[in-house]
């Protein structure tokens, strides 16, 4: 640490990977950091020719790994995992008719669905 950072700093701090905020600010800044990032990894796995059941599977794995860990750490609000689902219902429906309910992607494989897992329900199960 070679500053001093505290809630009137632009950024958080972040210490050994994990986030250290001390304003709503520094959380806002950082979530939109972190879905800007989840994006652009939907807008680069896009461009491949994965079936449907492949970009689930990219999603689940690759493009919200870092999300997990820091659903551990951070309480984020109502609109971030709005935001969040809007970005991986584009990502799954990415060239398809008609588009899929983003519920019947949740359900589990032997339901019909694809088991993709619901950021809000992983941030309760994950903290408590």
């Amino acid at each position: 640490i070679i500053s001093w950072h505290d809630k009137h700093s632009n950024q958080a701090l972040s210490y050994l990977g994990y986030l250290l905020y001390s304003s709503t600010k520094q959380r806002d800044d950082y979530a939109n950091t972190l879905l800007a990032k989840i994006k652009s990894g939907c807008n680069i796995h896009s461009q491949h020719n994965l079936s449907i059941r492949g970009h689930a599977t990219v999603l689940n794995v690759l493009l919200t790994l870092s999300l997990w860990h820091v659903l551990c750490l951070i309480p984020f609000p109502k609109s971030f995992f709005t935001f969040l689902r809007s970005i991986c219902f584009s990502f799954l429906n990415f060239n398809m008719f008609p588009k899929i309910s983003y519920d019947t992607f949740r359900l589990p494989r032997h339901e019909g669905g694809l088991s993709v897992l619901n950021a809000s329900i992983q941030q309760l199960s994950l903290q408590f």
